[in-house]
C-alpha cells in the first residue's frame, strides 16, 4: 500500500494513521506521541504533533487544513511519520512518502457569486 498523499493546494486532507508495534494494531498510550512532518528538502516546512488527548476512536486522524498548504509552492515533498513509545522506543511507521501538492483551479474568489 502506498502511502503517498496526493492533494491539491488549499484543500482540507484528512488521513488515518494507523500505529502497529510489533506487528499488532497498538492504541498509543498516555505520554506517547505521533510526529508527522513535511519536508522540502532538508527544511520543515509543516510539523505536526499527536497524543494521547488527540484519539478519535482509538485513532490518529491528520488533518491539513487549507491555510497550511495555501502558501507552499505545487510539487513534491517529503513525509514521514513517527511514534516516541513510553518504554524511549522510537519507531517510523510510515517512512519517507511523497506529499505531493497540485494546482488548484477554483480558488476562494471563484466561489464569489456576483
Amino acid at each position: 500500500m502506498s502511502n503517498e498523499i496526493i492533494s491539491t493546494r488549499g484543500d482540507t486532507i484528512y488521513r488515518q494513521i494507523n500505529i502497529n508495534k510489533n506487528g499488532t494494531a497498538y492504541t498509543l498510550q498516555d505520554g506517547e506521541k505521533v510526529y508527522f512532518t513535511v519536508k522540502l528538502d532538508n527544511t520543515a516546512v509543516m510539523k505536526k504533533e499527536f497524543g494521547y488527548a488527540d484519539l478519535i476512536d482509538g485513532k490518529i486522524i491528520l488533518k491539513i487544513a487549507p491555510s497550511e498548504t495555501d502558501n507552499l509552492s505545487l510539487g513534491t515533498y517529503a513525509y514521514d511519520v513517527e511514534v516516541h513509545f513510553l518504554n524511549g522506543d522510537v519507531a517510523t511507521i510510515i517512512k519517507a512518502s511523497d506529499f505531493k501538492l497540485t494546482k488548484e483551479i477554483t480558488t476562494a474568489a471563484d466561489t464569489v457569486v456576483v
